[in-house]
């Protein structure tokens, strides 16, 4: 499935796929899996309760819904989910005789711990915590977390240690365990007087450990903000037992 993905993404930058939005990459790599004979879903909900009766009976406080953008059935209650950011700064490519045209998409330390929340969650699914597409017989086999920017900030280290770093997806980073802001040199567990990051004030734990490894997203000719591309995979803590269904 890795493999897969990785080689729709190369094929999307060889014809010079260059998108103005998350939307619309979501549409082509969910295209691009059903062609390859894939069962997939869009924003497939999920919810924190064994039954939708207990969801409901919960206050609406306590109730944590999660929409996961691509999900791939497997069988008749096994499934793969994926994530997808696309953040970008805005600039102008031209391509072929053709203009592209990326939109600034927030800040980047915003979009860092963006990112990893997704893995986070991804993380929660295959690992049993919420009830995947309404049926609790449902088990996600593995998770897929996959970025792609133009923005250098997402791939290089800083040289200095900002708010941010233990959010860094900085090349050859391996990241794991809990990841806090910073605050003068010191870890922080909230920064509630910082509006720029409402919402995402909360540390992170990860169960995992993943290793920042960026891929060139070719178009197949020089410009100022080339593109790039990363992919996390997050494994079922029983994915051994599971592994021989991808074997048939």
């Amino acid at each position: 499935m890795l493999q897969d993905i990785r080689e729709i993404i190369y094929g999307f930058a060889s014809e010079n796929r260059i998108y103005s939005n998350e939307a619309q990459f979501q549409h082509d790599l969910a295209i691009s899996l059903e062609k390859l004979g894939y069962d997939v879903y869009l924003e497939v909900l999920s919810i924190n309760a064994n039954s939708l009766d207990e969801f409901k009976a919960k206050n609406k406080n306590e109730r944590i819904k999660l929409y996961t953008d691509i999900a791939i059935k497997i069988s008749e209650n096994e499934y793969i989910a994926i994530e997808l950011k696309y953040k970008t700064e805005e600039e102008t490519y031209f391509v072929n005789g053709k203009n592209y045209l990326t939109f600034h998409q927030g800040a980047y330390d915003n979009g860092t711990y963006d990112y990893l929340c997704d893995v986070k969650r991804l993380e929660d699914l295959v690992n049993g915590k919420y009830i995947f597409n309404l049926d609790k017989n449902n088990v996600v086999l593995k998770g897929y977390a996959i970025i792609l920017t133009n923005d250098k900030h997402y791939c290089e280290k800083r040289k200095t240690i900002s708010p941010w770093y233990n959010f860094s997806l900085h090349n050859g980073r391996t990241i794991q365990g809990n990841l806090n802001w910073r605050e003068k040199g010191k870890e922080v567990d909230i920064i509630g007087c910082d509006k720029k990051r409402a919402g995402r004030e909360n540390p992170l734990s990860l169960s995992g450990s993943y290793t920042c490894t960026w891929e060139d997203y070719d178009i197949g000719c020089k410009v100022k903000k080339p593109l790039k591309f990363m992919i996390f995979e997050i494994e079922n803590k029983d994915w051994w037992y599971y592994q021989s269904l991808f074997m048939t």
